[in-house]
């Protein structure tokens, strides 16, 4: 408890009135809840802090993708979970910009990519796209949402594709979109900045 009222006394004003025993059922033996915790009291507060057009979620690696397809209640062929390589772990909070395209540019993905490195960021991979499913309940919206950092094989077809979220008729789906595919003002590509 005493660990818990300090770490909660070093955090900013808005965090301040937070009760530590609220916290307490989630400390574990090890601390993994408490820290779990933490970083969810951090996204919450960096939410606050960033305008509108930047997305803040807490991406956990050690979730599965059917796990995050249920919890986001979205919809997709069972192809994604067999093929798509993890390449981070743990759990970590993230601030996303959006890729910003010039009206009526089309560009290519490998594209995308080399611009998105030229601003330091890196895209975004297949949980972190789930994650943002999951976190904000309205998206993707009008546009899909790609995911460029998690290419995979189709195994259909045999083509390298992108795993992206879209609506349609009232249901969110996640699909593969082929990496020969160009991109367009009508698709969000995030970004991660930190």
């Amino acid at each position: 408890m005493e660990v818990v009222s300090t770490i909660l006394r070093a955090l900013p004003g808005a965090l301040i009135n937070i009760d530590p025993k609220t916290l307490i059922p989630a400390v574990t033996t090890d601390g993994v809840g408490l820290t779990i915790e933490l970083k969810r009291l951090m996204v919450n507060m960096l939410r606050r802090s960033f305008p509108k057009s930047r997305l803040v979620i807490l991406a956990n690696q050690g979730v599965s993708i059917n796990q995050l397809m249920s919890q986001g209640r979205l919809f997709g062929p069972q192809i994604l979970t067999s093929n798509l390589q993890r390449t981070r772990s743990g759990i970590y909070p993230l601030v996303l910009e959006s890729f910003s395209f010039s009206d009526n540019q089309t560009i290519t993905p490998k594209e995308v990519l080399v611009r998105i490195s030229r601003l330091g960021g890196r895209p975004i991979d297949v949980i972190e796209l789930l994650t943002i499913a999951c976190e904000y309940s309205d998206l993707p919206g009008e546009y899909p949402i790609v995911a460029l950092g998690s290419p995979t094989e189709n195994p259909t077809n045999g083509k390298i594709c992108f795993p992206a979220l879209k609506s349609e008729v009232g249901r969110r789906i996640v699909y593969l979109r082929e990496t020969s595919r160009e991109l367009n003002m009508r698709h969000r590509i995030p970004y991660a900045t930190n």
